[in-house]
């Protein structure tokens, strides 16, 4: 278990470049208790539970096998896209 002394910013956005929100959630959560009014990281939090929902509804690659080939190519463009829109918002969001 983390310590909540060494929950960070930085470590919480290292977890996200390494593409795992749900640590990154973890630790956005840690330093919003030892910090409770701090906006930042309340909206950093707002933001990525959006994220993680919306990430949570893209097309499970698991049962691809049962798929015919069109349907298989399209479910990768709809990853392509939303793999693009987050890198877009992360990009935006590093330069604030």
């Amino acid at each position: 278990m983390l310590n909540r002394e060494i929950a960070t910013k930085t470590l919480a956005q290292i977890y996200l470049r390494q593409g795992n929100p749900q640590k990154a959630l973890e630790i956005y959560l840690k330093i919003l208790e030892r910090e409770p009014g701090n906006f930042e990281i309340s909206e950093a939090i707002k933001n990525l539970k959006r994220e993680m929902d919306q990430s949570s509804h893209l097309p499970r690659m698991d049962s691809s096998e049962d798929l015919p080939e069109f349907e298989k190519i399209r479910n990768l463009e709809r990853w392509r896209d939303n793999i693009r829109m987050v890198r877009l918002k992360r990009k935006s969001q590093d330069k604030d």
